[in-house]
């Protein structure tokens, strides 16, 4: 006789979108040429529906409602400047994140953008290869860290950076979402039926604008990087079931995945999930954030919003970190640690953004 399969109670619209440095300057001088003028709109109310959208760089990937067992392609590494993003299904497990390649490694003539992709694409596979008893098996965001990581130094890559990097398992067969955040990229959770955050992750930092990262190969002297022939690596080897436990690192002094925070937040139909690197928790306030989703959320909903979403979200960070004459998060923060900063901070955007709702089939 066969067992019966529970089926999850939730189902999730998923949508990513980004704009790099780059691409933020290109888009931003098209602008300025279509409108004619010298100055952009920085006195109008926070309205996202004043934000030009023609020729944008923050194209979305709408991807339509992820129902167990469906269609379904993942997602391990984006080009998205020096961040990346990923996104997989595991049993009933929606595990998703994103990471933020350390800018500073430019000045040493290595390329941040190879380490934070291989770093997304190690974590994604990882949390591909979670191997889970029963699929109402949860799976620990902390160990897919761990597991990732420890997978990308077993291959001993030729790989030098540092990245920071959040992991989220959303289950949606219990409706729990666990979370473990290794630096400054963040998560929060709207409530469309109250129309109000209900949780924002703090940023993990040593100190002001120096988050904890996980680093690839260690230099013992001059740096003496090779060009890559690709712009990313993948696992190249089988992982041993082993968890690594870094302690070479840590009598270094290096962060390391068990120095994550971990977090556990319920979730129910209506909820929206919003994982992105500091690039737009640096230059949009919550109540900023909260009038994009409003204005998305506050009807129908369809794969469409949430895309749609995604990319106002990276728009608003763009226009907003070119806003000299503001105090951003960013610039206030820097003023909290006793520097003197006004404006927003220029830097790649990535958003990943989810949109829950019920499994009608739950329900029959």
């Amino acid at each position: 006789m066969k067992i019966p399969t529970i089926p999850p109670i939730l189902n999730a619209v998923l949508a990513t979108a980004h704009i790099s440095k780059k691409k933020a300057n290109e888009y931003i001088s098209h602008y300025i040429r279509s409108s004619k003028t010298k100055k952009l709109p920085f006195k109008l109310p926070i309205d996202v529906q004043v934000y030009p959208i023609h020729r944008s760089p923050a194209d979305p990937q709408h991807i339509d409602t992820i129902k167990i067992h469906q269609n379904y392609s993942p997602v391990d590494s984006a080009p998205a400047g020096e961040d990346s993003l990923f996104h997989t299904l595991n049993e009933n497990n929606l595990v998703f994140g994103v990471c933020d390649g350390v800018g500073g490694w430019n000045d040493s003539g290595v390329d941040p953008s190879v380490f934070s992709r291989t770093l997304s694409a190690y974590t994604a596979e990882s949390a591909q290869n979670q191997w889970l008893i029963h699929s109402s098996d949860e799976i620990n965001p902390k160990d897919v860290m761990r597991m990732g990581y420890g997978w990308m130094r077993q291959d001993d890559l030729e790989l030098y950076g540092s990245s920071t990097i959040l992991v989220l398992s959303l289950s949606l067969l219990t409706g729990k979402l666990n979370a473990a955040q290794l630096g400054d990229s963040s998560f929060m959770v709207y409530d469309r039926m109250g129309k109000k955050t209900v949780f924002v992750s703090p940023e993990q930092q040593h100190r002001f604008n120096m988050p904890y990262q996980l680093t690839g190969k260690i230099p013992t002297g001059r740096i003496k990087p090779k060009k890559s022939t690709v712009p990313f690596y993948k696992p190249k080897s089988k992982y041993s079931n082993d968890l690594d436990t870094f302690n070479d690192l840590k009598s270094l002094g290096y962060d390391t995945p068990l120095d994550s925070n971990e977090y556990q937040i319920p979730i129910k139909s209506g909820n929206v999930i919003l994982a992105a690197t500091d690039g737009l928790f640096d230059n949009v306030h919550q109540e900023e954030i909260e009038n994009v989703l409003g204005m998305q959320f506050s009807s129908k909903n369809t794969p469409l919003n949430v895309g749609f979403a995604a990319q106002q979200l990276c728009l608003t960070a763009v226009l907003n970190y070119l806003n000299k004459d503001t105090d951003s998060p960013f610039s206030i923060r820097a003023k909290e640690s006793g520097y003197n900063y006004l404006g927003g901070k220029p830097d790649d955007v990535t958003v990943v953004l989810a949109y829950i709702n019920d499994n009608i089939k739950s329900k029959l």
